[in-house]
């Protein structure tokens, strides 16, 4: 499998899009659950676009949910390029940098940086750009299948970017490099275990939420959002970084709503590139139900 994916990283990454295109649509065809899944993520976003149409006017087109349902496909097939190929490659992938600014300055001033990225574009790709400038810390959950687990511990602890597991280890990892002004990187639109989470709205409805993406932001100097787009005709990718729209602020339950609401601002800008199949709404065995407040804001 190693041998395999070390050669579609040689592929051109029209290549790879253009497959993986496809392959998005085979699993959309023949799986029933991922199908389902998709099809109550894509309404629960219809209904969320229906309240703030400005943010997003072609979001909810038939075009843009053709195109999301081949991402899932071409994020797979552009993985192998991502995690295999040598830096120099990948920086001529990367056209466009927009907002590092944000996080030079941060670290000039003695902050720790918390850059939080959603399941949009090839997410992959951010925390290897920021491994070439400076180091990045970033919290991973091993794959089950062994060859799996190899091939992502190779493709993300390259250049100054190394990865932390998702345990109590990874956690004072993470805390340990932001106490030393460093990067630490985030996926908190991941659905937590019992225990680590808390209900929040996402999109109009209930979602459990991780709590530690804004636990950490409590300890961050600086915290950003990160957005890694793939540009028409597979011609590279145009990485942004910008800050929340309003400074996170109390404690962890009333960040948690608030860095949901942030991930919804920056997928609205790119609808067509999230992941909509992804199960981001189940309930985790041993999780109580939503309260009430969040289950009546909901239907108010």
């Amino acid at each position: 499998m190693l041998f395999i994916c070390r050669l579609l990283s040689r592929l051109p990454l029209i290549v790879l899009h253009t497959v993986g295109s496809r392959a998005g649509w085979i699993a959309y065809l023949f799986s029933s659950v991922y199908r389902h899944h998709f099809a109550e993520n894509w309404l629960r976003w219809q209904n969320w676009h229906g309240q703030h149409p400005e943010l997003s006017p072609s979001g909810v087109s038939n075009q843009a949910r053709r195109a999301a349902i081949a991402t899932s496909g071409q994020l797979a097939m552009e993985l192998p390029k991502t995690w295999l190929r040598p830096p120099e490659e990948l920086r001529r992938l990367i056209v466009d940098v927009q907002g590092q600014q944000h996080i030079e300055e941060a670290l000039q001033d003695g902050k720790g940086v918390l850059l939080l990225t959603p399941h949009i574009g090839n997410f992959e790709l951010i925390a290897l750009h920021i491994g070439m400038h400076y180091p990045i810390t970033s919290l991973f959950r091993p794959a089950r299948q062994e060859f799996l687990r190899k091939l992502m511990y190779m493709g993300r602890n390259q250049g100054r970017a190394k990865t932390s597991p998702a345990d109590i280890s990874g956690v004072r990892a993470m805390l340990k490099a932001l106490k030393n002004n460093q990067i630490i990187g985030m996926l908190p639109d991941q659905t937590p275990q019992v225990g680590e989470g808390q209900w929040a709205n996402f999109f109009g409805h209930p979602a459990w939420t991780m709590t530690l993406a804004a636990r950490l932001s409590i300890a961050a100097g600086a915290t950003l959002l990160a957005l890694c787009e793939r540009l028409p005709r597979s011609t590279g990718y145009r990485i942004q970084f910008s800050p929340p729209r309003e400074e996170l602020f109390g404690e962890t339950a009333e960040r948690v709503q608030q860095i949901n609401n942030e991930l919804e601002q920056v997928i609205a800008q790119l609808p067509c590139q999230y992941l909509w199949g992804y199960n981001r709404y189940k309930r985790p065995r041993g999780v109580p139900l939503p309260p009430a407040k969040i289950m009546s804001a909901n239907t108010s």
